[in-house]
C-alpha cells in the first residue's frame, strides 16, 4: 500500500481533501478531520453525531465506517480495488445531528471535546495539554473476570508540547495496530509491536520509541465509543505513570522551559479554563434570522430553518426591493420563484437538505432588469405591524400619517389608510393583549392576585345561565386590594367619593371607583369595578361588595359618601348604607342651576351659600338669591340642604369638600388606560397603586414633625390671618374674638368649636381659634384632628401591594368554562374618545394654566383682545396693481383747462389739500390773476351798495 493516500470528505456541497498515511490513520482521525473541515459550519460546543460511508466508485459498494476495524477494512478494500495512487478514497458524511443546548462537556460521535478539539486555525485554538503518558486498557477475550492488559507508552523527550487530541488519536491508532498484530500472529507466545514515530513538527523525536508487550494466549478487546472508559483511562494513566504535577514542574524548570505551554501550566489550560460564553453563540450561516432592521441578501448556500422561514425571507425581499415575485413552485420539497415582470431574469431556487427540514438556496440570479413598484400587495397590515412593532409599542396612538411617512422613507411603499389602521390595531394586540382573550384570563388572574396578596377581594360575576353547557359570559368585576383596604381603615378619614367613567375598548363598559383622602389631602384609591352599565343594579353590586369589605363604620363613625347624582346611586346608598351620609357635588348642582337661572350675581350667591360654614352665613347668601330671583331660591331649597351646604354636613368626617373633583382627578389619572383590554386595565392600575403606595411611604419617612406637610402650610396661612383678630379671654379656655370689621366670634378651646364653623368642618383651627391659642402660647398642631398626623399618614401607606409575575402565559380557563366577553354593543357613528363635558365644566388641565384676565388694547374692555375686538376700524381694501396703473394713466392724460382751474379753486376752499404739482406754472399764474379780478369786482359792488 502506498505510504500516502488521498481522502476526500463530502457533506452536501462541501468537500475537503487530505493526504494521510494509512499506517497511522484511525477512526478518531477521521472524526477529527470531518468535524474540523466539512462540518466546520456547525455551532461550537454542541454535541454532534454523524455517520460516515466509504463508497467504491467502480462497483458502488458501501462500507459504514464506525470503528478502527472499519478503517482497516476500508484501506484493504481500497488496495484490492484501486491501483496504487490512482484515485482518492471518497467518504460521504450524512445523518448529521446537532444538539440544541450549548455546553462545555460536549462530544463528537462519542468522543469528548478534550479529545476531538476542533482545529480553530482561524479562531481560538483549544490548547488543552494532557500528561505525556498514554495507557490503553484492554480485556482478555472470553474471560469473565475481564483481566486487564496494560499497554504503556513513555516519551523519552521532555519539554515536548503535545495536545490532548493528538495523544488520544495516537492511542487509538495504537489500539488498532495492537488488535491487528494479535490477530495476525496468534501462534507465537508473545506479540511484540515496535512502532517508531517519525520526527516532525508537533510530534515526538525519533527517540520516542514505544514498545508494547502482550502476554501469551491473550487477545485485546477495545471499546472506543465509551466516554466513561476514556475518562477511566485518563485517570489510570496518571496513576500508572508515576509522575505527579510537581515532578513535571521540576523537570520543566530543569530543562529551562518554564513558559506557559509547559507542563506546569496544564491545569490552567485544560480546555475548560480558557472558556468564553461568546464561543457558545458562534455565528453560522444556516440559522437565518429576519430582523426588524435587517436587509435580506440571498446567495447560494444560504440555509434556513424550514420552508416557512424561507418564504418569509422571500416576502421580505419582495417588499424591500419593490418587486412582484411569482412562485413557480411553492411546495415543502422545493420553492422556485421568478420576477413577475416580463423579461426580468431574476430567479431563485431552494431545496431541503438531507435532514428534509433545513432549506438551502441552490441557485440564484440576483439582477433585476425591471423597474421598482410603488405599491406592493405583500405589504399587508400584519407585515406593517411587525415592522413597526417597536415604534407602535412606545407610541400606541401613533398617527397614521407618521406610520405612512416611516414606511415610505424606509421601504418606499404607499399603503392604504385602512391598512395603517388595521396595522396599528394588530400592534396594540401584540403589546397589550387581545380584548377577547383578556376576559378569559380573568379567573386565573384573580387566583394569582389573591395568592400573592392575601386578603384581596376579587369578585367576578358572570351573566346568569339557563343552559350550563354554554360558557359563562362576563358581566361585572369588583377589586379591592388588601393594602388599600387596610390603609383606608387605619389612616384615612371616613369619607369616600364615588365616580363613574366610560371605557373606550372594543366591548366598552363602565368603570366605577371609590376614592378616599389621606391626612395630607392626597387621593387614596380604595376600590374599583367594571360593570356593564350605570344602573341601580350595578351600583348595588359595587356598594354591596364595598360594604362587605370595609364594614359600615370606621372608628365607630358613619361613612360619608359624595357623588354626582348618578343614576340609582342615591337609592343604593340608602339601602346598603342606611346610616351613612350622602353629599352631592356642588359643581354638578351648579350646572343644573345655571342651565335654568343665568347671571353672574346668582352664581356668586350660589357658591357663597354652598361654602358657608355657619347657618348665619348660609341664610344671608340665600336671602340675596331670593331678592334677585325667587324661583332660583325655591329651586335650591327643593334639594336637601344637608347634601350640598357645608354648614349642614356631618362634621365628624372632618372633610369640608363640596365638590367631587378628587374622583375626577383619579379618572384623569387612568385616562390613557380606558381604551385597553380589561386585563391590561386592571393590572396597570394595580401597578400604579403599588408604585404610589411605595413612593408615598418613602416620602413619609423623610417628613419631620407631627403634622403632614400640607397641613403645616395651611396652619401657617391661618397664623398669618390670625394677626388681624383680637382675642378677649373670658376664662375656662373660652374667648370672644373680634375681627377688624367689628364681627365677633365665640371660641371654646376645650370643645374645639368656633361660631364661624370652620374648625368643626375641617378639623383645623380657624383664624379666630388660632388667635386665642397664640394668646395662650399654645401649639396649634396639638389642636388639629388626628387624621392629619404623620402617625395616621404612615399607617395609611404602611402596607404594600406585592408584585405579580409575567402575565403573558396566563391560562384562559375557569371553573365553569372559558369566560367569554360581554355582548358587543356598537352605537352608530364613530366612538367618542373625549368625555362629554357638562355646561360650565372646565377642560382637563385648565386649572394648570391659571386664571388670567385679558384686556383689549383698543376698547380697554376685558374678555377679549384687539384681534377679536368689535370696535376695530375696518381697513380700506387695497387696490390692485392694475387699478393703480389705470388711475395713474388717466391722471397723466388729463390736461388742465380754465374750467378745470376754476373747479379746483372752488374745491380749495372746501378742502385743505390740493396737489399743486399737477398744474403747470403758466396756468397757476392765470388762476392767481383771475382770483385777483374777482376780489376787485367784489369790492366795487360793495362800494356801490354803500
Amino acid at each position: 500500500m502506498s505510504t500516502v493516500v488521498s481522502i476526500v470528505y463530502s457533506f452536501q456541497d462541501r468537500k475537503h481533501q487530505k493526504y494521510v498515511d494509512p499506517d497511522k490513520y484511525g477512526y478518531l482521525d477521521i472524526v477529527y478531520d470531518i468535524y474540523s473541515s466539512v462540518l466546520r459550519h456547525l455551532p461550537a460546543r454542541r454535541t454532534v453525531r454523524f455517520s460516515v460511508k466509504f463508497v467504491l466508485s467502480e462497483n458502488h459498494e458501501e462500507l459504514q465506517i464506525a470503528s478502527d476495524d472499519d478503517v482497516l477494512n476500508m484501506f484493504c478494500l481500497y488496495k484490492q480495488s484501486v491501483e496504487e495512487g490512482d484515485k482518492p478514497i471518497h467518504l460521504a458524511v450524512n445523518q448529521v445531528e446537532v444538539s440544541d443546548c450549548c455546553t462545555t462537556d460536549y462530544s463528537v460521535n462519542g468522543y469528548p471535546s478534550a479529545v476531538i478539539g476542533r482545529d480553530e486555525s482561524k479562531g481560538k485554538e483549544i490548547d488543552a495539554s494532557m500528561h505525556p503518558s498514554t495507557d490503553v486498557i484492554g480485556k482478555q477475550a472470553g474471560s469473565s473476570g475481564g483481566q486487564k492488559v496494560r499497554i504503556k507508552k513513555t516519551l523519552v523527550s521532555k519539554g515536548n508540547k503535545r495536545s490532548a487530541s493528538t495523544d488520544a488519536r495516537e492511542a487509538t491508532f495504537i489500539r488498532a495496530r495492537t488488535r491487528a498484530a494479535t490477530r495476525g500472529d496468534a501462534s507465537t507466545g508473545t506479540s511484540m509491536i515496535d512502532l517508531t514515530q517519525g520526527s516532525g513538527k508537533g510530534t515526538a523525536s525519533t527517540n520516542d520509541t514505544m514498545v508494547y508487550s502482550v502476554s501469551e494466549d491473550e487477545e485485546l478487546s477495545f471499546d472506543d465509543s465509551s466516554d466513561e472508559d476514556w475518562r477511566q483511562d485518563k485517570d489510570e494513566r496518571s496513576m500508572e505513570c508515576g509522575t505527579t504535577n510537581s515532578d513535571s514542574e521540576s523537570d520543566t524548570e530543569g530543562n529551562g522551559n518554564g513558559d506557559e505551554d509547559s507542563d506546569g501550566g496544564r491545569d490552567s489550560n485544560d480546555g475548560l479554563s480558557d472558556y468564553h460564553s461568546d464561543d457558545c453563540y458562534e455565528v453560522y450561516n444556516w440559522n437565518y434570522d429576519i430582523d426588524e432592521e435587517a436587509k435580506v441578501n440571498f446567495h447560494v448556500g444560504l440555509c434556513f430553518n424550514n420552508v416557512d422561514e424561507f418564504r418569509a425571507a422571500l416576502k421580505e425581499y419582495n417588499i424591500q426591493e419593490g418587486r412582484n415575485i411569482r412562485r413557480l413552485k411553492n411546495e415543502k420539497a422545493r420553492v422556485t420563484a421568478v420576477c413577475a415582470s416580463e423579461g426580468c431574469k431574476w430567479r431563485i431556487h431552494a431545496l431541503p437538505t438531507s435532514d428534509e427540514v433545513t432549506f438551502m438556496v441552490k441557485s440564484y440570479y440576483p439582477d433585476h432588469t425591471c423597474s421598482r413598484l410603488l405599491k406592493n400587495s405583500n405589504a399587508t397590515s400584519t407585515w406593517i405591524a411587525t415592522k413597526l412593532a417597536s415604534k407602535l409599542r412606545t407610541d400606541p396612538d401613533m398617527k397614521t400619517e407618521s406610520i405612512h411617512a416611516a414606511l415610505n422613507a424606509k421601504y418606499g411603499i404607499n399603503p392604504h389608510k385602512q391598512q395603517l389602521y388595521r396595522a396599528r390595531k394588530i400592534a396594540r394586540q401584540e403589546t397589550e393583549g387581545s380584548f377577547k382573550i383578556s376576559y378569559a384570563q380573568l379567573p386565573k388572574y384573580g387566583e394569582l392576585l389573591r395568592e400573592k396578596n392575601p386578603g384581596t377581594v376579587f369578585k367576578l360575576q358572570p351573566h346568569e345561565r339557563i343552559d350550563f353547557s354554554q360558557p359563562p359570559v362576563f358581566k361585572r368585576l369588583f377589586i379591592c386590594l388588601d393594602a388599600c383596604k387596610k390603609g383606608f381603615l387605619r389612616g384615612c378619614r371616613p369619607f369616600i367619593g364615588l365616580d363613574v367613567c366610560h371605557l373606550r375598548g372594543t366591548y366598552e363598559g363602565v368603570f366605577l371607583s371609590a376614592i378616599s383622602i389621606d391626612g395630607n389631602n392626597g387621593l387614596f384609591p380604595l376600590a374599583f369595578a367594571v360593570v356593564e352599565s350605570e344602573t341601580k343594579d350595578s351600583w348595588s353590586f359595587f356598594l354591596y361588595n364595598l360594604y362587605s369589605t370595609i364594614d359600615t363604620a370606621i372608628d365607630g363613625l358613619p361613612l360619608t359618601f359624595m357623588s354626582d347624582k348618578q343614576k340609582g346611586l342615591s337609592d343604593a346608598i340608602e339601602e346598603i348604607f342606611p346610616d351613612a351620609f350622602h353629599r352631592n357635588c356642588c359643581q354638578h348642582l351648579y350646572s343644573n342651576f345655571n342651565a335654568q337661572f343665568t347671571g353672574m350675581q346668582l352664581g356668586n350667591d350660589f357658591w357663597a351659600a354652598c361654602k358657608a360654614s355657619s347657618a348665619v352665613q348660609f341664610q344671608k347668601a340665600m336671602s340675596k338669591i331670593q331678592i334677585h330671583n325667587k324661583e332660583a331660591h325655591d329651586w335650591l331649597l327643593k334639594n336637601p340642604v344637608g347634601k350640598w351646604a357645608r354648614h349642614a354636613f356631618d362634621h365628624r368626617a372632618k372633610s369640608d369638600h363640596i365638590t367631587n373633583d378628587m374622583t375626577k382627578s383619579f379618572s384623569q389619572w387612568i385616562d390613557y388606560l380606558k381604551g385597553k383590554p380589561i386585563l391590561t386595565l386592571i393590572d396597570s392600575i394595580r401597578v400604579k397603586l403599588m408604585s404610589r403606595l411605595h413612593r408615598r411611604f418613602e416620602k413619609g419617612c423623610s417628613y419631620k414633625g407631627k403634622l403632614t406637610p400640607r397641613m403645616k402650610k395651611k396652619l401657617e396661612l391661618v397664623k398669618s390671618d390670625a394677626r388681624f383678630c383680637m382675642p378677649i379671654p373670658a376664662g375656662g379656655n373660652e374667648f370672644e374674638v373680634a375681627e377688624a370689621n367689628s364681627r365677633r366670634f365665640v371660641v371654646n378651646l376645650n370643645n374645639k368649636t368656633c361660631d364661624c364653623g370652620v374648625w368643626e368642618c375641617s378639623g383645623i383651627p380657624c383664624k379666630h381659634a388660632a388667635s386665642a391659642l397664640i394668646f395662650k402660647r399654645q401649639n396649634l398642631e396639638d389642636y388639629c384632628d388626628k387624621y392629619y398626623t404623620m402617625e395616621r399618614y404612615m399607617q395609611a401607606y404602611g402596607e404594600m401591594i406585592h408584585p405579580l409575575p409575567d402575565l403573558t402565559n396566563l391560562e384562559a380557563s375557569g371553573e365553569g368554562g372559558v369566560l367569554q366577553p360581554p355582548l358587543l354593543r356598537r352605537l352608530p357613528g364613530r366612538p367618542h374618545k373625549n368625555k362629554k363635558r357638562e355646561l360650565g365644566e372646565a377642560e382637563p388641565g385648565a386649572f394648570r394654566r391659571g386664571a388670567r384676565t385679558v384686556r383689549c388694547d383698543i376698547c380697554k374692555e376685558t374678555g377679549h383682545n384687539r384681534r377679536t375686538c368689535q370696535r376695530t376700524p375696518v381697513k380700506e381694501k387695497r387696490q390692485s396693481s392694475r387699478q393703480r396703473a389705470t388711475k395713474k394713466g388717466n391722471q397723466m392724460n388729463t390736461r388742465p383747462t380754465d374750467s378745470n382751474i376754476s373747479c379746483r379753486l372752488h374745491a380749495r376752499s372746501q378742502s385743505s389739500t390740493i396737489v399743486s404739482s399737477q398744474i403747470s406754472i403758466p396756468a397757476k399764474r392765470r388762476a392767481q390773476m383771475a382770483a385777483k379780478r374777482e376780489k376787485q369786482k367784489k369790492r366795487a359792488k360793495e362800494a356801490l351798495g354803500q
